[in-house]
């Protein structure tokens, strides 16, 4: 049996959900201060900055951060610190490739985006520094280390936050500035990461072709699956730029990062759970499986739970705290928290497909449930404008729940229906 018990994912879920909750808090508090000093136009271009931003996070390193957890498992302590060091030449190998293909294609990528030159080398420098920092929590959750993990997320999040405050109230209030504030502390987030990842021995400097072959053959396949994140979180930013305002930009992003909460909240219990789910589904035994079950069912209620409340609080809370000029999204942050439950309850399913190492059946699920979904986007947002783009997000994630949880039920069996015998 695993040396991973209950207790230790009790104790480590709630280390995970307390900093994950404080990480999403903190930007949380800062929202009155930002709608106050920027609009809903330059609060708009915060939001285009970072789906750029995800975009290229897909591509920043081929996808191979996401094998640390899976191989820690696999190789010991030398050929761990080997295989880290691989992936950071595999980052850097991809950042210097990306880097002039963003020099070479910038014209054009600014026309299809719809944003400034500026917009496109903050997206990229961010998601470049943003990937070191990745690799040192990937490393950290792997080995189980959720206090240290915790204290490095909240410290990432406290000085974005911080460093945009000063930007926006004492040198400009302008979208720009509070984009610049973000690369330059994902810049010293980097900076630090490395140092660690160094000076605690989880690097060690030898180069390993098969570790490279081994790690792009877990993240190439999973890069469509990150540009899912984009076509499903920030996609509809850019159809609202297209066919209603710059305004509504700012709106909706407003209405996504207040209903984050309970995204982050999810993502950050889905950090305790993984190393516990894969011990157990190492030892492979019936009973784990149906207590695995049970806990997936009670995750979804308490989720589900949370974002049909928020329907009811979420609109008087904006009304009461924010600005008259976001009231508009009272309207939509009920769907968007809903949609963020349905993302909560995806990422319990899809875990299994990650196990199993399917990270290409997970792609084309996702990916094609996320185009499907862009497309309805489209039609809404023409028609419904917010609102449009808010249902289509919540069909996004109804969807991409439903397929993934079917297609981890083929690749690896487990007693949906409680059985008590195998």
């Amino acid at each position: 049996m695993s040396s991973i018990s209950i207790r230790s994912l009790g104790i480590s879920s709630l280390t995970y959900l307390f900093s994950g909750v404080l990480s999403a808090v903190v930007p949380f508090l800062a929202l009155p201060f930002f709608t106050k000093y920027l609009s809903a136009d330059e609060y708009g271009l915060v939001g285009l900055f970072q789906g750029v931003f995800t975009i290229f996070l897909a591509v920043v390193g081929l996808g191979v951060a996401g094998s640390v957890v899976k191989k820690r498992g696999d190789l010991n302590d030398h050929e761990f610190g080997v295989y880290n060091f691989n992936l950071l030449l595999i980052w850097l190998a991809s950042g210097v490739v990306i880097a002039f293909l963003v020099a070479l294609l910038n014209p054009y990528l600014t026309g299809y985006f719809v944003v400034s030159s500026f917009v496109i080398w903050a997206g990229f420098f961010y998601a470049f520094f943003t990937f070191a920092t990745n690799i040192q929590l990937a490393i950290l959750q792997s080995e189980n280390k959720s206090y240290t993990y915790s204290f490095i997320q909240v410290m990432s999040v406290v000085l974005n936050v911080l460093l945009g405050v000063i930007a926006v109230r004492y040198f400009m209030a302008s979208g720009e500035s509070r984009v610049l504030s973000m690369v330059i502390a994902s810049v010293v987030m980097a900076f630090c990461s490395i140092i660690f990842i160094v000076k605690s021995k989880r690097v060690i400097f030898f180069y390993n072709v098969e570790h490279i072959k081994m790690a792009m053959r877990f993240g190439v396949p999973l890069m469509p699956h990150g540009l899912t994140i984009f076509l499903s979180n920030w996609a509809s930013l850019f159809v609202l730029k297209m066919f209603v305002d710059a305004d509504s930009v700012g709106i909706y992003l407003f209405a996504f990062q207040l209903s984050m909460v309970l995204g982050v909240a999810c993502d950050a219990f889905n950090r305790a759970y993984v190393p516990w789910l894969f011990s157990h589904l190492k030892v492979n035994l019936f009973k784990d499986k149906v207590r695995i079950v049970k806990v997936t069912y009670v995750h979804f209620v308490v989720t589900l739970g949370v974002a049909i409340s928020s329907f009811y609080l979420g609109p008087t809370f904006i009304k009461f705290v924010f600005s008259r000029e976001y009231w508009e999204s009272a309207e939509i942050v009920g769907i968007l928290v809903l949609g963020q439950a349905f993302g909560g309850m995806y990422l319990m399913v899809t875990n299994y497909l990650f196990f199993m190492e399917r990270t290409t059946i997970l792609s084309a699920v996702t990916i094609s449930t996320n185009i499907l979904g862009l497309g309805l986007c489209f039609l809404l947002v023409q028609d419904f404008g917010l609102v449009g783009a808010a249902y289509a997000f919540l069909f996004t994630r109804v969807i991409s729940f439903v397929f993934v949880w079917i297609a981890s039920s083929r690749i690896y069996n487990m007693p949906w229906f409680l059985r008590t015998t195998a």
